[in-house]
């Protein structure tokens, strides 16, 4: 079994009720980047956005991502 970690902020909008509308707004995110963060076509966060929404949220930059298992695009399909 194959694990990945995914961007999740999801949790982020239910633990701190900040989604990524209020991150557009605030000007921690662009628009389209909060698309690609809600479709989960996210592979990778710079720092300095980590550090960026964590800062704006006020949560640590573990919050950010979740582990779950790997599913390879055949079984999606199969």
């Amino acid at each position: 079994m194959e694990m990945e970690y995914v961007i999740t902020l999801s949790v982020i909008s239910e633990k701190y009720g900040v989604g990524t509308e209020d991150l557009v707004r605030r000007g921690i995110i662009t628009e389209k980047a909060a698309e690609r963060l809600e479709r989960g076509a996210v592979k990778a966060l710079r720092a300095s956005s980590v550090n960026a929404i964590c800062d704006e949220v006020g949560c640590l930059p573990g919050d950010l991502f979740a582990l779950r298992e790997r599913v390879d695009s055949l079984e999606e399909h199969g």
